[in-house]
């Protein structure tokens, strides 16, 4: 049976998740062009190029991870298991996305696209999960409107943060040299964490909610991906 009614912790902790997802949004619009073009040094029509790639990779991605997900048997849960797995990871790969070492153009260009591909996706993996998560747990309307405020309380303080304070940041990460590819490193780092650490308390906060009904199924509780998939 859906759960209806949630304690404050479970409403706090869907909440939360998609307070992860703006934070990237919104770094991505104010300053990921700004990166690419001003900061790493390849030209804005290369840039271009690599984003539609992207999203044109996304729209094929999105459905698939909502097969894969609809599919994947674990303990953790159907949705709670990519939580767990995949926020470290995605965390590290916002990392890199806004880093970028001192190589040719040819290998920064690589180097743009593998890494914005993979924060997509890996964007992608826990959208999904986290959004599929909330219809999961309640189907109760009143209940997905406070989520939605808690959602909305985090996403106001957000946006009047991160436009503000992520060049200033920046400025001071980068030091006496004012080597601004290690200022958005540094920054960058801190976005990371608070990236991963909402979206694991977002897994941890929901433990014993994404259950499958189907009790008499044989659950498989490994670290892989695949094999937390009955396919």
């Amino acid at each position: 049976m859906i759960n209806k009614k949630l304690p404050l912790k479970v409403k706090f902790a869907l909440g939360v998740s998609n307070w992860a997802n703006n934070l990237l949004i919104l770094l991505n619009t104010y300053f990921l062009l700004y990166f690419y073009t001003d900061i790493v040094g390849i030209s804005g029509g290369t840039a271009g190029v690599i984003m539609l790639i992207a999203r044109v990779w996304d729209a094929v991605n999105d459905p698939m991870m909502g097969v894969i997900v609809d599919k994947t048997r674990s303990k953790e849960g159907k949705c709670r298991f990519w939580l767990k797995y995949f926020s470290v990871p995605a965390a590290v790969v916002l990392f890199l996305s806004y880093f970028c070492p001192a190589v040719s153009t040819p290998g920064k260009v690589a180097w743009v696209a593998v890494t914005y591909i993979l924060q997509g996706m890996a964007s992608t993996v826990l959208s999904v999960s986290s959004n599929a998560l909330t219809a999961r747990v309640t189907d109760d309307p009143d209940e997905r409107v406070l989520i939605q405020q808690i959602s909305s309380l985090g996403d106001i303080a957000l946006s009047l943060t991160i436009p503000s304070v992520t060049l200033p940041l920046a400025t001071v990460f980068a030091g006496k040299d004012q080597n601004i590819v290690m200022g958005f490193a540094g920054v960058v780092a801190v976005y990371s964490v608070i990236y991963g650490v909402l979206r694991l308390i977002s897994w941890k906060g929901t433990e014993g909610y994404d259950t499958d009904s189907n009790q008499n199924e044989k659950y498989i509780e490994k670290s892989s991906p695949v094999r937390a998939l009955s396919l």
